[in-house]
């Protein structure tokens, strides 16, 4: 990208003070680059998608409640993958110990002699 380059060389040359018109330069982008601009977020489930964009002055707000709805839901989350996990564990185990209970059955009866 060519103003890039040229944005960075700007940056150097002000940096060192050698170009005066380059930290001129400089000094106006970056009053350019002062514009407020608004915030999009975007959320998505298996079914629906939204999005919404929020201005400068609205973006405290925003972040505040947002943070509250993550901690709620998250903790709520965080229980339910738990008890998955745990009834995930006691099937595994109930099927070794079926299995362990299958195996001593076998070896407990007598092989018949043909």
């Amino acid at each position: 990208d060519y103003q890039g380059v040229k944005q960075e060389r700007q940056k150097k040359r002000a940096r060192r003070g050698n170009d005066e018109e380059a930290m001129k330069l400089l000094i106006d982008r970056m009053t350019l680059d002062e514009k407020e601009y608004a915030t999009l977020v975007r959320a998505a489930t298996d079914k629906k998608k939204i999005s919404t964009l929020v201005t400068p002055a609205d973006l405290d707000v925003f972040l505040a409640r947002y943070h509250g709805l993550l901690l709620i839901n998250l903790d709520s989350i965080k229980k339910n993958d738990r008890l998955r996990r745990k009834k995930a564990a006691i099937k595994r185990s109930m099927a070794k110990k079926m299995k362990s209970k299958k195996g001593q059955q076998r070896e407990k009866t007598p092989k018949s002699a043909t």
